[in-house]
């Protein structure tokens, strides 16, 4: 998806180097420090290859516009070859909601792959927390919205995506090279004064805006109706928005992961991880 142009280049490695999107326009462009960019390898270019294939998978590759339509399919078994043949994979599509990703947050999801694959991590825990960015959305939605009954739905809503996420994160929301830093530090934190913690009072917005790509599949596995998907598509397209307002800010996502240390790689290596 993010093939890259570098002009300019020069050895200084505080230097910035002008980015250009083959296939996007060029008001898409971006100057990046030496810390994006790789060198031009046999190894690196296989994990281009690989990056590309997983952006492919979750659809949201290859989309040349501000914003893209993201239907996911869920890690989960599809349903049975008799069933699909009569239904249709139209007609599956079609009882999925459609997420709009931000091309800033498209980009977002790119640089969170590049970290983990240059063996970084989001330190935890995060500060504002998953629970903490959905109450402040929901913050701004009561100041808009002044009936009783829409400020609980808003409420109501909130309270499922967190349920979701801290449902989701430990199935389908970590890379491989993230679960040990999940295992350990849930093992040491099982309990605290307020009770067992949850993965959305642990992690921030670099993991929730995973779970909106995810989120579609998650939400047809649930079993929603056409009344929840009417109501869910532009309240989280919304809080998408909010987020891409943040992001601008530097408000939720981090600047920079910390390396994982010499412990935490051998960890791995021990564990096969």
């Amino acid at each position: 998806m993010f093939q890259a142009k570098i002009t300019d280049v020069a050895s200084h490695p505080t230097a910035q180097y002008r980015v250009h999107y083959h296939g996007w326009n060029a008001r898409y462009d971006e100057w990046v420090e030496i810390s994006r960019l790789v060198p031009f390898t046999a190894p690196n270019q296989e994990k281009k290859r690989q990056m590309d294939a997983s952006l492919n998978s979750a659809a949201f590759a290859g989309q040349k516009r501000g914003e893209s339509s993201v239907a996911t399919r869920s890690d989960d078994p599809e349903p049975s070859a008799k069933k699909m043949k009569k239904t249709g994979n139209a007609a599956e599509s079609r009882k999925r909601i459609k997420i709009r990703i931000p091309f800033v947050l498209q980009k977002q999801l790119v640089v969170d792959w590049e970290n983990i694959q240059k063996q970084r991590l989001v330190s935890l825990p995060r500060t504002p927390s998953v629970a903490d960015v959905l109450e402040q959305w929901m913050a701004c939605q009561r100041r808009k919205r002044h009936t009783q009954t829409a400020v609980k739905a808003v409420k109501t809503l909130v309270g499922g995506l967190t349920q979701f996420f801290d449902d989701a994160l430990p199935r389908c929301l970590l890379y491989r090279f993230e679960r040990g830093q999940y295992d350990s530090f849930f093992s040491k934190n099982s309990s605290t004064a307020k009770g067992a913690m949850r993965p959305s009072a642990v992690y921030g917005a670099e993991h929730l805006l995973r779970l909106f790509v995810k989120l579609p599949a998650l939400l047809e596995e649930a079993g929603t109706t056409e009344d929840d998907r009417a109501y869910f598509e532009p309240q989280i397209n919304g809080i998408l928005k909010f987020l891409q307002k943040g992001s601008a800010s530097a408000t939720y996502f981090l600047k920079d992961y910390e390396p994982a240390s010499e412990d935490y790689l051998k960890l791995l290596e021990r564990s096969g991880g």
